[in-house]
């Protein structure tokens, strides 16, 4: 009996023979275990058909993540989670790979064998990266898809994923609502400082995770180390495979939509599945261009997508064309598959042609908040572009913000920027100056409705990798007033003249006093 604590195991159904093209379980165990000797490889019958034989091959291995390669999409998810449940391990520790789909629609035998290795692999790193979930993780739901049984009895509950939010790292106290208002289903709110989720409201689209700008959300099976890891292991040049790699991202219901069509699979394309689509930003989509791949393809719901996140998603992949555009000459290089059996048929069945870029470094994690500005600048400049243009569009996840001469310094706008992407800074030489970081930036706009001012404080969403990659600047500055008796500061001089404008030369006695001494000296006798 293996390690249970440690190991992560495989199961290949016998019947992936007669899938698709078909595909020899023995030998893909043995490519399996040629490249990694260690590895836990088992065959069984009938896992797709039987529960109690899957409940039982999970039981056998002992292990704490099992990968199970399957030949179709007739495995329900209330029977996987209760094969977890048997065996003692997480709800979410059985990843079904759907090779009968995928990989068995791959037409050369070889490079169908081979296909299928880079697809359990990944998936064996996406398990190993996985880090549990807890009971606030699981979120009910009656199975959308019952059979004639359920007409008879209550269907069994399956499990989805639930967002959990950590409060030491969550900024909501501060203004932050990106998660807030990414949600399509207006399932979280704020209440108190803090984010609440109303479960019955969620869908488990992942939007809030990738939305967060400080990673406080957890959603167990998404996470941006569990996406990294499994793309850096299909595109790893190291295990045969196709010369040229794109990550084709796909959701559970494409999934269903495609195990119930004919097609072939081109072998350059390696599926990567994920909640919902809409929770692709511009960085995720990216990212894999960072990692090495030829493209990064997006096979959207067949019908509506449940979350309603289609043109959001078109904007940011029209983004990405036009940043490739510029960089690479390549804007195809990040697509949506087109709409129609004809044309997806011809879209999956397309080999990639280009062998993505070569980078010297790579991110300790691409798909992280916190690396997105590094993956804009990297994929940016890859064929030597430099960093000396600006991308414009709607779906820019960056911004650059202005300040007039108007600005009075009062850092009003600093103090509703929940990223601190603007800061108000004193020196010692009694200036203030107002600062700007575009990488802390995440396009909220909360500091326009801030200022007091007219017409002062500007935000375009545009990607400016020169200020990308050149730090914080200043956006103004300007002398402080300071008191007569303590020598404390008073206020700007564009503050006491905006003051002095207000007040008009009625007032000027009051002006005197207030230009001259601080709130504390004000009422002191001289």
């Amino acid at each position: 009996m293996p390690d249970g604590n440690s190991t992560v195991a495989v199961l290949l159904d016998r019947q992936l023979s007669a899938s698709g093209y078909g595909l020899d379980p023995d030998a893909l165990a043995g490519r399996l275990t040629e490249i990694d000797p260690s590895l836990l490889v088992e065959i069984a019958d009938s896992l797709e058909a039987d529960s109690g034989a899957l409940s039982d091959a999970v039981i056998g291995t002992g292990a704490r993540r099992t990968v199970v390669g399957l030949p179709g999409q007739r495995l329900r998810v209330a029977d996987v989670q209760q094969a977890a449940r048997d065996a003692g391990i997480d709800q979410f520790g059985i990843w079904p790979v759907e090779l009968g789909t995928l990989s068995c629609r791959v037409a050369n035998p070889e490079d169908r064998l081979a296909h299928a290795a880079l697809m359990v692999l990944g998936s064996l790193e996406r398990a190993r990266a996985y880090r549990g979930s807890r009971q606030q993780n699981l979120r009910p739901e009656r199975p959308s898809r019952a059979g004639l049984e359920s007409l008879f009895s209550l269907p069994e509950l399956e499990y989805r994923p639930a967002p959990t939010v950590r409060r030491d790292r969550c900024r909501a106290s501060k203004g932050c609502r990106q998660c807030v208002d990414g949600c399509p289903h207006n399932a979280l709110r704020i209440a108190d400082g803090q984010v609440r989720l109303r479960k019955q409201d969620c869908t488990s689209c992942g939007i809030c995770l990738s939305a967060c700008p400080t990673e406080a959300i957890n959603f167990p099976s998404a996470m941006p180390a569990e996406i990294h890891e499994q793309v850096t292991r299909l595109l790893d040049e190291d295990i045969d495979g196709a010369d040229e790699r794109g990550i084709l991202f796909v959701c559970p219901n494409t999934m269903r939509n495609l195990a119930a069509r004919e097609f072939d699979l081109s072998p350059g394309w390696l599926p990567v599945e994920v909640p919902c689509l809409g929770m692709l930003t511009v960085q995720w989509l990216l990212a894999p261009l960072r990692l090495g791949a030829g493209a990064v393809g997006l096979v959207p719901c067949i019908d509506n997508c449940r979350s309603g996140q289609i043109d959001q998603m078109r904007q940011r992949v029209s983004y990405c064309q036009a940043l490739l555009r510029e960089a690479w000459d390549m804007p195809e290089a990040v697509q949506i598959a087109p709409a129609g059996d004809a044309g997806l048929r011809a879209f999956l069945a397309d080999e990639v042609a280009f062998s993505g870029y070569a980078f010297e470094d790579e991110p300790n994690c691409a798909f992280r908040y916190d690396a997105r500005t590094d993956v804009a600048l990297d994929v940016a400049a890859a064929d030597d572009a430099g960093l000396d243009w600006v991308v414009r569009h709607p779906a820019s996840p960056f911004a650059s913000v202005r300040a007039t001469d108007g600005c009075t310094l009062c850092g009003s706008c600093a103090a509703a920027c929940p990223a601190d992407a603007l800061q108000i800074f004193h020196d010692a030489s009694s200036e203030v100056a107002l600062t700007f970081d575009a990488q802390r930036c995440v396009t909220c706009e909360q500091c326009l409705p801030a200022c007091p001012e007219s017409n002062v404080l500007h935000v375009d969403r545009t990607t400016d990798f020169a200020l990308l990659s050149g730090g914080r600047i200043t956006l103004h500055r300007d002398k402080v007033d300071l008191c007569e008796r303590c020598g404390k500061p008073i206020s700007t001089n564009k503050m006491m003249g905006r003051i002095a404008e207000l007040l008009g030369e009625e007032h000027s006695a009051t002006l005197n006093v207030i230009s001259r001494f601080c709130t504390n000296c004000r009422g002191i006798s001289s």
